[in-house]
């Protein structure tokens, strides 16, 4: 099963499920959906694999990891609950991750990713959906992300 959009093809269905999830609360609620509009309970398929990462502006504007799923961690080998993305250890990938959500509060839409390689000495082959979630329905507060792996 995959989903096509304008922009990307997802081809994990869980992911096409939480786009789908995501967009329905955007349909009823007219507005971007808030962290609040989102219940874990109606995500059961996705949960493990789900990150959220508040937005803090500023002057640089900076994203600190409020929770990593269970699944992530325990493939990573750490958890970066709590942590700042530029904190990462491996400076690549938080430049990538930090390009990723910088692009989520640019175009206020769903962005989807693969990352294939090497992080932190180990092969990470992900599809990964990043959705914006906002408070007053216009600025970007949170980023909810679904980050599934890849058979290689």
């Amino acid at each position: 099963m995959s989903l096509a959009t304008p922009q990307f093809t997802i081809e994990r269905p869980e992911l096409c499920r939480l786009l789908e999830y995501w967009q329905a609360k955007r349909r009823t609620l007219g507005r971007l959906p808030a962290r609040a509009d989102i219940d874990p309970l109606e995500m059961r398929f996705a949960l493990g694999h789900l990150i959220l990462a508040d937005v803090e502006p500023g002057d640089p504007i900076r994203f600190r990891h409020r929770l990593i799923g269970t699944r992530i961690v325990e493939h990573a080998g750490y958890d970066a609950t709590g942590l700042y993305v530029d904190d990462i250890p491996d400076q690549e990938l938080a430049r990538r991750l930090t390009e990723s959500y910088r692009t989520v509060i640019a175009t206020r839409e769903p962005v989807h990713d693969r990352v294939n390689g090497m992080v932190g000495g180990r092969p990470l082959n992900l599809e990964i959906l990043r959705l914006p979630l906002s408070q007053d329905g216009t600025t970007i507060g949170m980023v909810l992300t679904g980050a599934f792996f890849l058979k290689t």
